[in-house]
């Protein structure tokens, strides 16, 4: 009898073992559920992402030109690495979006080229049309690999920093924004933060919180 008896009990144990390859991690949203009035509800799960300690916005953080490297006669090509890679300072701390900025009125194209949070690779344009400042990118990018600058025939040579902006890229596809809540530092924000959202695109699913990063960590809670 305990021979039977540690059989059945180590074959529970080696089917829960193998279960776990289903049970973790799992897609949870959109189960149907009892009500107690009539229509069906569906069960969904609160997600907590954890994004690592940001800075805020920099400017410069992957780039800062010399009016002499971006010209009409030679387009600026950056890489994260090798034959380009001289001029590149550093990545993203955390996904998030781009920000290039011109110092003067141009018309400019500059092409990022990198990867999202789960490492697919996606690429953004920012055009500069007879006007000057900043332009940032609508995805986040956890990497950029590679940076194009183009400037029109016949336009002066300019000074282009690219670095980074205050969008922090989310890890789930949305197509409602369902966040709750958001935290800095372990304390919760007392203004909803602004959230982008797309059902098919990864990358441009951003949250901007009121308070800037800061350099603090960001947890946010919402609905999958």
């Amino acid at each position: 009898m305990k021979k039977v008896l540690t059989f059945l009990v180590l074959a529970v144990i080696m089917g829960l073992a193998a279960g776990q390859g289903s049970w973790y991690p799992q897609a949870v949203g959109g189960k149907p559920i009892q009500s107690d009035g009539g229509g069906t509800n569906y069960a969904y799960a609160i997600a907590l992402q954890t994004i690592a300690a940001a800075e805020s916005s920099d400017d410069d953080q992957l780039l800062n030109t010399t009016g002499g490297m971006l010209n009409t006669t030679t387009n600026l090509i950056v890489t994260s690495s090798g034959t380009y890679s001289t001029y590149f300072l550093a990545q993203p701390d955390v996904p998030r979006n781009i920000i290039g900025t011109v110092n003067a009125s141009t018309n400019l194209s500059v092409k990022l080229t990198g990867t999202d949070i789960s490492g697919a690779a996606i690429t953004e344009n920012l055009t500069w049309t007879a006007a000057t400042g900043v332009k940032a990118s609508t995805k986040a990018f956890s990497t950029v690999t590679r940076i194009d600058a183009t400037l029109a025939a016949n336009d002066t040579a300019k000074t282009l920093k690219v670095g980074t902006g205050d969008l922090l890229g989310l890890n789930s596809k949305l197509s409602t924004n369902t966040v709750l809540l958001a935290a800095l530092d372990g304390t919760r924000e007392g203004t909803a933060p602004s959230v982008t959202v797309n059902s098919t695109v990864l990358s441009l699913n951003t949250i901007d919180t009121h308070t800037a990063p800061g350099g603090k960590v960001t947890k946010v809670w919402y609905i999958v």
